[in-house]
């Protein structure tokens, strides 16, 4: 337990400490490619698109 006069300073000594220390490992994940920050990150979750017109043509050689 905390506690005395200086218990609030304890206190956010702590929270702070433990907000820098999720900003480093943000970081570092991100400086190592780990979190999806790009669009083709996400390509699994997008539905394909739909043809809307087809094209065909030529001439038969039978």
């Amino acid at each position: 337990m905390i506690e005395g006069s200086h218990a609030v300073g304890q206190k956010v000594v702590y929270i702070l400490g433990n907000i820098v220390n999720i900003a480093l490992a943000l970081y570092k994940c991100h400086s190592m490619g780990l979190l999806p920050s790009h669009t083709s990150d996400w390509l699994a979750f997008v539905e394909p698109q739909m043809r809307v017109e087809y094209s065909g043509g030529g001439m038969s050689l039978v």
